[in-house]
């Protein structure tokens, strides 16, 4: 069962930390080796991605859907949908996003890192209509 492996529960703590602003709570989650692959081809490291999370982006939604877990042991790849919502910094422009997610998660020393994430863009109507959250 997908939500008995930590790393669902990992997932679930970094969609609420990305929405809460708690770019601590992010950057303790990720591999110092991340790549990072946005939606839109951007490609960041961990740095990168934690400067972007403090500069130019505020999400007020971060939810995923449909997702699949393939346990090899010490690495895990998680694949799904995630849903996006917030704005763009500074000028608080909107922005909504449906994408399919790929991740890699390796178990260190001490816990699960994100070491890749990969996004590709769907139109909004791939989004489950059960799961869509008015805001």
């Amino acid at each position: 069962m997908i939500d008995a492996h930590p790393v669902f529960g990992i997932e679930q703590a970094r969609c609420l930390a990305l929405e809460a602003g708690d770019i601590g709570s992010v950057d303790a989650m990720l591999s110092q080796a991340l790549v990072y692959v946005h939606a839109t081809g951007s490609v960041h490291d961990k740095d990168a991605l934690l400067a972007h999370l403090r500069e130019r982006v505020h999400f007020t939604l971060v939810q995923r859907a449909n997702l699949e877990l393939f346990d090899e042991g010490r690495t895990v790849w998680l694949t799904g949908l995630m849903r996006l919502r917030g704005q763009r910094l500074p000028g608080n422009d909107p922005f909504s996003s449906t994408s399919f997610v790929t991740q890699i998660w390796v178990r260190g020393a001490e816990r699960w890192l994100l070491t890749l994430l990969q996004s590709t863009r769907l139109p909004d109507e791939m989004w489950p209509a059960e799961l869509d959250v008015q805001s």
